[in-house]
Protein backbone atom coordinates (compact mmCIF):
# COMPACT_ATOMS: atom_id res chain seq x y z
CA UNK A 1 0.00 0.00 0.00
CA UNK A 2 2.68 2.47 1.08
CA UNK A 3 4.90 1.32 -1.77
CA UNK A 4 2.14 1.86 -4.25
CA UNK A 5 1.35 5.32 -2.83
CA UNK A 6 5.04 6.29 -2.90
CA UNK A 7 5.38 5.12 -6.47
CA UNK A 8 2.40 7.22 -7.48
CA UNK A 9 3.92 10.29 -5.79
CA UNK A 10 7.23 9.77 -7.62
CA UNK A 11 5.47 9.32 -10.93
CA UNK A 12 3.45 12.53 -10.37
CA UNK A 13 6.59 14.45 -9.40
CA UNK A 14 8.41 13.24 -12.52
CA UNK A 15 5.49 14.30 -14.67
CA UNK A 16 5.48 17.73 -13.03
CA UNK A 17 9.20 18.15 -13.67
CA UNK A 18 8.72 17.19 -17.30
CA UNK A 19 5.71 19.45 -17.78
CA UNK A 20 6.60 22.55 -15.68
CA UNK A 21 10.21 22.14 -14.47
CA UNK A 22 10.37 25.74 -13.26
CA UNK A 23 7.79 24.92 -10.54
CA UNK A 24 10.06 22.26 -9.04
CA UNK A 25 13.58 23.30 -9.92
CA UNK A 26 13.02 27.07 -9.71
CA UNK A 27 12.35 29.77 -12.30
CA UNK A 28 14.22 29.14 -15.54
CA UNK A 29 16.27 31.74 -17.35
CA UNK A 30 14.14 33.55 -19.96
CA UNK A 31 14.32 32.23 -23.48
CA UNK A 32 15.51 35.61 -24.81
CA UNK A 33 17.70 37.64 -22.48
CA UNK A 34 18.07 40.74 -24.66
CA UNK A 35 17.32 41.98 -28.17
CA UNK A 36 19.46 44.70 -29.72
CA UNK A 37 18.15 46.67 -32.72
CA UNK A 38 20.60 48.44 -35.02
CA UNK A 39 21.04 51.14 -36.20
CA UNK A 40 19.47 53.52 -33.66
CA UNK A 41 17.70 55.37 -36.48
CA UNK A 42 15.64 52.24 -37.20
CA UNK A 43 14.61 52.01 -33.55
CA UNK A 44 13.62 55.68 -33.61
CA UNK A 45 11.53 54.98 -36.71
CA UNK A 46 9.51 52.40 -34.74
CA UNK A 47 11.47 49.14 -35.09
CA UNK A 48 10.42 46.53 -32.49
CA UNK A 49 10.48 42.76 -31.89
CA UNK A 50 8.30 39.95 -30.56
CA UNK A 51 8.78 36.30 -29.58
CA UNK A 52 6.45 33.82 -31.27
CA UNK A 53 6.14 30.04 -31.44
CA UNK A 54 6.15 28.15 -34.70
CA UNK A 55 3.01 26.83 -36.28
CA UNK A 56 2.39 23.17 -35.27
CA UNK A 57 0.25 20.40 -36.69
CA UNK A 58 -2.79 19.25 -34.66
CA UNK A 59 -1.76 17.02 -31.74
CA UNK A 60 1.92 17.94 -31.95
CA UNK A 61 3.47 18.80 -28.57
CA UNK A 62 6.49 20.87 -27.56
CA UNK A 63 9.78 19.09 -27.94
CA UNK A 64 13.36 19.58 -28.97
CA UNK A 65 12.24 20.02 -32.55
CA UNK A 66 9.93 22.92 -31.64
CA UNK A 67 11.26 26.29 -32.82
CA UNK A 68 10.62 29.76 -31.46
CA UNK A 69 11.15 32.90 -33.52
CA UNK A 70 12.20 36.43 -32.66
CA UNK A 71 10.37 38.46 -35.31
CA UNK A 72 11.07 42.09 -36.18
CA UNK A 73 8.48 44.74 -36.95
CA UNK A 74 8.46 46.22 -40.48
CA UNK A 75 8.95 50.00 -40.51
CA UNK A 76 8.89 52.43 -43.45
CA UNK A 77 12.19 53.06 -45.25
CA UNK A 78 13.92 50.01 -43.70
CA UNK A 79 14.39 46.39 -44.78
CA UNK A 80 13.17 44.09 -42.02
CA UNK A 81 15.77 41.62 -40.59
CA UNK A 82 14.93 37.92 -40.98
CA UNK A 83 13.50 36.17 -37.89
CA UNK A 84 15.94 34.52 -35.48
CA UNK A 85 14.94 30.88 -34.77
CA UNK A 86 15.46 29.32 -31.32
CA UNK A 87 15.13 25.69 -30.31
CA UNK A 88 12.99 24.64 -27.34
CA UNK A 89 16.12 24.06 -25.25
CA UNK A 90 17.76 27.46 -25.87
CA UNK A 91 17.63 29.93 -22.98
CA UNK A 92 19.23 33.29 -22.22
CA UNK A 93 19.90 34.11 -25.86
CA UNK A 94 21.10 37.56 -26.94
CA UNK A 95 19.59 38.53 -30.30
CA UNK A 96 20.68 41.21 -32.76
CA UNK A 97 18.34 42.66 -35.36
CA UNK A 98 20.10 44.73 -38.00
CA UNK A 99 17.86 46.85 -40.22
CA UNK A 100 19.13 48.05 -43.59
CA UNK A 101 17.89 51.14 -45.45
CA UNK A 102 15.31 50.01 -47.98
CA UNK A 103 16.44 50.36 -51.61
CA UNK A 104 14.09 52.82 -53.33
CA UNK A 105 14.07 54.03 -56.90
CA UNK A 106 13.92 57.83 -57.00
CA UNK A 107 11.91 59.34 -59.83
CA UNK A 108 12.81 62.74 -61.29
CA UNK A 109 11.10 65.45 -59.23
CA UNK A 110 8.21 67.59 -60.38
CA UNK A 111 9.52 71.15 -60.14
CA UNK A 112 7.33 74.12 -59.22
CA UNK A 113 8.63 77.70 -59.09
CA UNK A 114 7.26 81.20 -58.80
CA UNK A 115 5.24 83.51 -56.59
CA UNK A 116 6.37 83.69 -52.98
CA UNK A 117 2.78 84.44 -51.98
CA UNK A 118 1.57 81.06 -53.28
CA UNK A 119 4.60 79.00 -52.23
CA UNK A 120 3.28 77.80 -48.85
CA UNK A 121 -0.01 76.74 -50.40
CA UNK A 122 1.92 74.95 -53.16
CA UNK A 123 3.81 72.90 -50.57
CA UNK A 124 0.47 71.75 -49.13
CA UNK A 125 -0.83 71.01 -52.63
CA UNK A 126 2.25 68.85 -53.19
CA UNK A 127 1.64 66.94 -49.96
CA UNK A 128 -2.00 66.34 -50.87
CA UNK A 129 -1.14 65.24 -54.42
CA UNK A 130 1.30 62.61 -53.16
CA UNK A 131 -1.17 61.33 -50.57
CA UNK A 132 -3.93 61.10 -53.19
CA UNK A 133 -1.63 59.10 -55.47
CA UNK A 134 -1.06 56.48 -52.76
CA UNK A 135 2.14 57.47 -50.95
CA UNK A 136 2.54 55.52 -47.71
CA UNK A 137 4.58 58.27 -46.13
CA UNK A 138 4.90 61.96 -47.08
CA UNK A 139 7.48 64.24 -45.53
CA UNK A 140 8.59 67.83 -45.97
CA UNK A 141 12.32 68.37 -46.42
CA UNK A 142 14.49 71.46 -46.82
CA UNK A 143 15.47 72.11 -50.42
CA UNK A 144 18.93 72.65 -51.83
CA UNK A 145 18.52 76.43 -51.56
CA UNK A 146 16.91 78.61 -48.85
CA UNK A 147 13.95 79.40 -51.11
CA UNK A 148 13.21 75.73 -51.86
CA UNK A 149 11.11 73.06 -50.15
CA UNK A 150 11.00 69.39 -51.14
CA UNK A 151 7.90 67.30 -50.49
CA UNK A 152 8.73 63.59 -50.80
CA UNK A 153 6.39 60.63 -50.97
CA UNK A 154 7.47 57.02 -50.35
CA UNK A 155 5.54 54.30 -52.18
CA UNK A 156 6.45 51.15 -50.27
CA UNK A 157 4.75 48.57 -52.49
CA UNK A 158 6.61 49.72 -55.60
CA UNK A 159 9.75 50.88 -53.71
CA UNK A 160 9.57 54.27 -55.41
CA UNK A 161 10.16 57.78 -54.09
CA UNK A 162 8.50 60.71 -55.81
CA UNK A 163 9.07 64.32 -54.89
CA UNK A 164 7.67 67.73 -55.72
CA UNK A 165 10.12 70.62 -55.35
CA UNK A 166 8.68 74.08 -54.67
CA UNK A 167 10.86 77.18 -55.09
CA UNK A 168 9.66 80.59 -53.93
CA UNK A 169 11.59 82.73 -56.39
CA UNK A 170 8.99 85.26 -57.52
CA UNK A 171 6.56 85.32 -60.42
CA UNK A 172 8.98 86.47 -63.12
CA UNK A 173 11.64 83.89 -62.25
CA UNK A 174 8.97 81.18 -62.14
CA UNK A 175 7.56 82.01 -65.57
CA UNK A 176 11.08 82.23 -66.99
CA UNK A 177 11.83 78.76 -65.58
CA UNK A 178 8.62 77.41 -67.09
CA UNK A 179 9.44 78.90 -70.48
CA UNK A 180 12.89 77.27 -70.45
CA UNK A 181 11.47 73.95 -69.17
CA UNK A 182 13.40 74.27 -65.91
CA UNK A 183 10.13 73.64 -64.06
CA UNK A 184 6.78 72.02 -64.86
CA UNK A 185 4.50 74.54 -63.16
CA UNK A 186 4.80 78.23 -62.33
CA UNK A 187 3.06 80.12 -59.54
CA UNK A 188 2.06 83.56 -60.76
CA UNK A 189 0.59 86.70 -59.24
CA UNK A 190 -0.32 88.04 -62.69
CA UNK A 191 -1.90 86.66 -65.87
CA UNK A 192 0.27 85.47 -68.73
CA UNK A 193 1.12 87.90 -71.48
CA UNK A 194 0.20 87.21 -75.09
CA UNK A 195 3.88 86.59 -75.83
CA UNK A 196 4.09 83.97 -73.07
CA UNK A 197 0.96 82.23 -74.31
CA UNK A 198 2.49 82.19 -77.80
CA UNK A 199 5.39 80.19 -76.34
CA UNK A 200 3.00 77.39 -75.40
CA UNK A 201 2.18 78.40 -71.83
CA UNK A 202 -1.28 78.10 -70.33
CA UNK A 203 -2.62 79.47 -67.02
CA UNK A 204 -5.69 79.18 -64.84
CA UNK A 205 -6.76 81.38 -61.96
CA UNK A 206 -6.72 79.70 -58.55
CA UNK A 207 -7.76 82.57 -56.31
CA UNK A 208 -7.70 86.26 -55.48
CA UNK A 209 -5.66 88.31 -53.06
CA UNK A 210 -5.67 91.89 -51.81
CA UNK A 211 -2.59 94.10 -52.02
CA UNK A 212 -2.54 95.55 -48.52
CA UNK A 213 -0.99 98.97 -47.90
CA UNK A 214 0.68 98.92 -44.47
CA UNK A 215 2.26 101.44 -42.09
CA UNK A 216 4.00 101.18 -38.73
CA UNK A 217 1.62 100.38 -35.83
CA UNK A 218 2.26 103.77 -34.20
CA UNK A 219 1.45 105.79 -37.32
CA UNK A 220 -1.76 107.84 -36.97
CA UNK A 221 -2.40 107.84 -40.73
CA UNK A 222 -4.75 104.93 -41.43
CA UNK A 223 -6.60 106.27 -44.50
CA UNK A 224 -5.15 107.29 -47.88
CA UNK A 225 -6.68 107.87 -51.28
CA UNK A 226 -5.23 106.55 -54.52
CA UNK A 227 -3.74 109.92 -55.47
CA UNK A 228 -1.90 110.16 -52.13
CA UNK A 229 -0.56 106.62 -52.55
CA UNK A 230 0.69 107.49 -56.03
CA UNK A 231 2.44 110.62 -54.75
CA UNK A 232 4.00 108.86 -51.75
CA UNK A 233 5.40 105.89 -53.66
CA UNK A 234 6.66 108.06 -56.52
CA UNK A 235 8.43 110.39 -54.08
CA UNK A 236 6.30 113.50 -54.67
CA UNK A 237 5.15 113.39 -51.02
CA UNK A 238 8.05 112.79 -48.66
CA UNK A 239 6.75 113.68 -45.18
CA UNK A 240 3.78 112.30 -43.26
CA UNK A 241 2.66 115.80 -42.31
CA UNK A 242 1.61 116.32 -45.94
CA UNK A 243 -1.16 113.71 -45.51
CA UNK A 244 -2.27 114.59 -41.99
CA UNK A 245 0.35 112.69 -40.01
CA UNK A 246 3.37 113.61 -37.87
CA UNK A 247 6.17 115.73 -39.28
CA UNK A 248 8.54 112.83 -39.97
CA UNK A 249 10.03 111.61 -43.25
CA UNK A 250 8.33 108.82 -45.15
CA UNK A 251 10.29 105.62 -45.79
CA UNK A 252 8.96 103.72 -48.80
CA UNK A 253 9.45 99.94 -48.64
CA UNK A 254 8.98 98.12 -51.94
CA UNK A 255 9.43 94.64 -53.32
CA UNK A 256 12.25 93.89 -55.69
CA UNK A 257 11.31 94.16 -59.40
CA UNK A 258 11.30 90.38 -60.01
CA UNK A 259 8.11 90.03 -57.95
CA UNK A 260 4.79 90.06 -59.75
CA UNK A 261 3.40 91.95 -56.75
CA UNK A 262 5.71 94.88 -57.53
CA UNK A 263 4.66 94.92 -61.17
CA UNK A 264 0.98 94.85 -60.23
CA UNK A 265 1.43 97.70 -57.73
CA UNK A 266 3.16 99.67 -60.45
CA UNK A 267 0.19 99.08 -62.75
CA UNK A 268 -2.60 99.71 -60.21
CA UNK A 269 -1.10 102.60 -58.24
CA UNK A 270 1.89 104.26 -59.91
CA UNK A 271 0.84 103.95 -63.53
CA UNK A 272 3.42 105.73 -65.69
CA UNK A 273 5.29 107.20 -62.69
CA UNK A 274 8.47 105.46 -61.55
CA UNK A 275 8.93 104.25 -57.99
CA UNK A 276 10.92 106.68 -55.85
CA UNK A 277 14.66 106.12 -56.03
CA UNK A 278 14.80 106.35 -52.23
CA UNK A 279 12.76 103.17 -51.73
CA UNK A 280 14.15 100.41 -49.52
CA UNK A 281 14.01 97.03 -51.24
CA UNK A 282 12.44 94.08 -49.42
CA UNK A 283 13.50 90.54 -50.39
CA UNK A 284 10.01 89.05 -49.92
CA UNK A 285 6.39 90.04 -49.22
CA UNK A 286 6.73 88.82 -45.62
CA UNK A 287 9.84 90.99 -45.21
CA UNK A 288 7.81 94.07 -46.20
CA UNK A 289 5.54 93.54 -43.20
CA UNK A 290 8.51 93.22 -40.81
CA UNK A 291 10.46 96.17 -42.25
CA UNK A 292 7.45 98.49 -42.10
CA UNK A 293 6.51 97.42 -38.57
CA UNK A 294 10.03 98.19 -37.33
CA UNK A 295 10.27 101.68 -38.91
CA UNK A 296 7.93 104.39 -37.48
CA UNK A 297 8.01 106.34 -40.76
CA UNK A 298 7.62 103.42 -43.16
CA UNK A 299 4.91 102.52 -45.65
CA UNK A 300 4.78 99.50 -47.93
CA UNK A 301 2.50 97.00 -49.63
CA UNK A 302 2.24 93.24 -49.33
CA UNK A 303 -0.18 90.35 -49.65
CA UNK A 304 -3.05 90.59 -47.16
CA UNK A 305 -2.54 87.06 -45.71
CA UNK A 306 1.09 87.96 -44.94
CA UNK A 307 0.34 90.99 -42.76
CA UNK A 308 1.28 90.19 -39.18
CA UNK A 309 2.73 93.19 -37.34
CA UNK A 310 2.23 96.22 -39.57
CA UNK A 311 -1.05 98.20 -39.54
CA UNK A 312 -3.49 98.12 -42.45
CA UNK A 313 -4.40 101.30 -44.33
CA UNK A 314 -7.92 101.85 -45.65
CA UNK A 315 -7.84 103.00 -49.29
CA UNK A 316 -10.23 105.56 -50.74
CA UNK A 317 -10.69 105.26 -54.49
CA UNK A 318 -11.35 109.00 -54.86
CA UNK A 319 -12.80 111.96 -52.99
CA UNK A 320 -16.35 111.37 -51.82
CA UNK A 321 -15.91 107.61 -51.52
CA UNK A 322 -15.64 105.77 -48.20
CA UNK A 323 -12.20 104.36 -47.34
CA UNK A 324 -12.12 100.56 -47.61
CA UNK A 325 -9.95 98.18 -45.61
CA UNK A 326 -8.72 95.04 -47.39
CA UNK A 327 -10.62 91.94 -46.27
CA UNK A 328 -12.12 88.81 -47.81
CA UNK A 329 -15.48 90.61 -47.90
CA UNK A 330 -14.18 93.74 -49.65
CA UNK A 331 -12.24 91.59 -52.11
CA UNK A 332 -15.31 89.49 -52.88
CA UNK A 333 -17.70 92.42 -53.35
CA UNK A 334 -15.18 94.43 -55.40
CA UNK A 335 -15.18 97.48 -53.13
CA UNK A 336 -11.46 97.29 -52.33
CA UNK A 337 -9.51 98.68 -55.31
CA UNK A 338 -6.18 96.83 -54.98
CA UNK A 339 -7.14 93.26 -55.84
CA UNK A 340 -5.21 90.80 -57.94
CA UNK A 341 -5.81 87.31 -59.27
CA UNK A 342 -3.40 84.45 -58.63
CA UNK A 343 -2.59 81.78 -61.20
CA UNK A 344 -0.85 78.51 -61.82
CA UNK A 345 0.74 78.11 -65.25
CA UNK A 346 2.09 75.13 -67.17
CA UNK A 347 3.21 74.11 -70.63
CA UNK A 348 0.43 72.86 -72.89
CA UNK A 349 2.61 70.00 -74.09
CA UNK A 350 3.60 68.84 -70.58
CA UNK A 351 0.91 69.52 -67.97
CA UNK A 352 1.52 68.13 -64.45
CA UNK A 353 -1.92 66.52 -64.58
CA UNK A 354 -2.08 64.93 -61.14
CA UNK A 355 -0.89 68.07 -59.38
CA UNK A 356 -3.36 70.22 -61.33
CA UNK A 357 -6.22 67.88 -60.46
CA UNK A 358 -5.29 68.23 -56.79
CA UNK A 359 -5.08 72.03 -56.92
CA UNK A 360 -8.55 72.39 -58.45
CA UNK A 361 -10.15 69.73 -56.26
CA UNK A 362 -12.35 70.74 -53.33
CA UNK A 363 -9.52 69.81 -50.94
CA UNK A 364 -7.03 71.88 -52.93
CA UNK A 365 -9.32 74.91 -52.81
CA UNK A 366 -9.72 74.54 -49.05
CA UNK A 367 -5.93 74.69 -48.72
CA UNK A 368 -5.88 78.04 -50.51
CA UNK A 369 -8.70 79.36 -48.32
CA UNK A 370 -6.81 78.24 -45.22
CA UNK A 371 -3.97 80.54 -46.24
CA UNK A 372 -6.36 83.49 -46.42
CA UNK A 373 -7.01 83.71 -50.17
CA UNK A 374 -10.39 84.06 -51.83
CA UNK A 375 -11.28 81.11 -54.05
CA UNK A 376 -13.68 81.80 -56.94
CA UNK A 377 -16.80 79.62 -57.20
CA UNK A 378 -16.47 76.58 -59.43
Amino acid sequence: MFFTLGALVLIAAAALVAWRPELVIGRQEPRVRSVFIFPPAAAQAGAAWRLTGQWRSPGKQDGEETLWAVEFKPVPDWETPPPVLLSQAERGVDVRGVYQPAPFTREPPIKVAGSVVLADAAVEWARLALERSGAGEVRRLPGLTPDATEVEGAFFASKVRRSIDVRAVGTEAGITALTSRACMMALSSRPLTAAEEALGLQARMVGQDALAVVVAPGNSVRTLDMDALRDIFSGRIQRWSEVGGPDVPITVVALEPNFGTQQLFQELVLGYLPLTAKARWAPSPAAVDAMVADDPGAIGYTSLPLTQRAALVAVRVEAGHAPILPSPVSVRDGSYPLVRSLFVAWRKDAPPSQLLQTIFSSEGKRILERFGFLVPPS
